[in-house]
């Protein structure tokens, strides 16, 4: 899949793409990550298929953490229109990627991870892989926020 870039940075400066939220307490999320992460993938799927641009949101209830698929044309979250403007305007016509994204205040010091998954062609045509990788991703995007905090309660009860 391609799109032009500047229809890309229109549609998202417009928010003119699809969109689906799921919410997981982080106990069901850990004890079943697959699961969860499923469903996301199907949506994005077949938004790929139907030619939309779209962005899957997992929140994490019970925790600072939000989980999130897109279809992009750059590495920067779909709500960076501007910044991604300012990058692609004028590219032409460009492969579209799906992202995997976290963003917690404990996952790293920018507070935001992004990794790409596949091209959306490859992501479609291996839906069962991208569920594997994706979850292996977001348990080891979970192992940090745990390391994060858990070194945060240490310094905590140095200092007190």
């Amino acid at each position: 899949m391609e799109i032009d870039a500047q229809k890309f940075i229109d549609q998202i400066t417009d928010e003119d793409f699809k969109s689906t939220n799921f919410t997981v307490e982080r106990a069901n999320l850990e004890q079943d990550i697959k699961q969860s992460v499923g469903p996301m993938v199907q949506f994005i799927a077949e938004q790929i298929q139907s030619g939309a641009i779209a962005q899957a949101r997992l929140e994490v209830a019970d925790a600072d953490t939000q989980f999130r698929l897109e279809t992009s044309i750059i590495n920067l979250p779909l709500r960076y229109a501007k910044a991604i403007s300012k990058i692609m305007s004028g590219d032409g016509q460009q492969p579209v990627n799906v992202y995997m994204i976290v963003e917690s205040p404990d996952v790293n010091r920018s507070k935001l991870r992004i990794d790409e998954v596949a091209t959306a062609d490859e992501f479609v045509a291996q839906q069962a892989a991208a569920v594997t990788r994706i979850a292996d991703w977001m348990h080891e995007q979970l192992a940090k926020i745990d390391a994060s905090l858990a070194a945060g309660t240490e310094e905590a009860e140095e200092t007190e």
